[in-house]
């Protein structure tokens, strides 16, 4: 399915997106989640490794809503071009 033209795109994030320190946000491994998933994955797992087990969740999901701040950065031209908003 695709969207027409006009379609609105709306992605939901968190304030947990803004609470990690910018030096632990794997930011420049989110590309390979539009190449290689399998190794956006692998690497987004590496990223969170750093917590403790009770901590990984959490830090999973703030890694994943600052992922979706970058997704809908990065591909906003690209939407944007087919006349989505």
């Amino acid at each position: 399915a695709s969207a027409g033209e006009g379609a609105a795109i709306v992605n939901v994030a968190s304030m947990a997106a803004h609470m990690l320190p910018a030096e632990i946000i794997p930011t420049s491994k989110f590309p390979l989640a539009l190449v290689d998933p399998d190794q956006f994955l692998a690497e987004m797992a590496t990223a969170c490794a750093i917590a403790p087990d009770e901590a990984r969740s959490g830090l999973a999901y703030a890694i994943s809503k600052s992922f979706v701040r970058w997704y809908s950065t990065s591909q906003a031209e690209r939407f944007n071009g087919r006349g989505l908003r």
